[in-house]
């Protein structure tokens, strides 16, 4: 899987963007759903774990001193809005 930091960030984003509109329960519920459903497909068409996709979108989303600035926006409004 290989995505650069910048498209990362910024489809984070525009999922957070969607999700808001949402009352608070159901964007946790649908992003949770979104994660099962991507998991299934990448497991079954290239083996690859959710602990893998959780690896890859960790190491992505930070560097050698915490979170990428790129990551700190949808950040701060998970923490502030969810």
């Amino acid at each position: 899987m290989n995505a650069s930091r910048d498209a990362a960030a910024r489809g984070t984003m525009a999922l957070l963007d969607k999700l808001q509109h949402m009352p608070k329960e159901e964007q946790v519920v649908s992003a949770a759903c979104f994660f099962v459903l991507l998991h299934q497909h990448y497991f079954k068409d290239h083996g690859i774990s959710a602990a893998e996709m959780l690896g890859v979108a960790s190491r992505v989303m930070t560097d050698a001193e915490g979170r990428r600035r790129e990551f700190r926006a949808a950040e701060q409004y998970i923490k502030n809005e969810l």
